[in-house]
């Protein structure tokens, strides 16, 4: 369930900020020499490199809830 929801909430926001990028990329070409917008290695190196990057921060916490006995945690609050 943790893994679920930080992988999707992460997916949600490399989708939206690769769309701001591409919208970015495109008014910054006509703006600065030397900025291509079809850079497209960039394109698809940048998700996956996140999504795994969010995949390891979000197995930690992950881990640690799946060892953590339910009795235990609910006497403490």
């Amino acid at each position: 369930m943790i893994l679920r929801e930080g992988l999707l909430k992460g997916t949600v926001g490399i989708a939206f900020g690769m769309c701001g990028a591409f919208f970015v990329a495109r008014v910054l070409a006509g703006l600065l020499f030397g900025v291509s917008v079809d850079d497209t290695a960039v394109f698809i190196a940048t998700p996956v490199v996140l999504e795994f990057v969010i995949a390891i921060a979000v197995f930690v916490p992950a881990q640690m809830a799946a060892c953590l006995n339910p009795v235990r945690a609910l006497r403490v609050e």
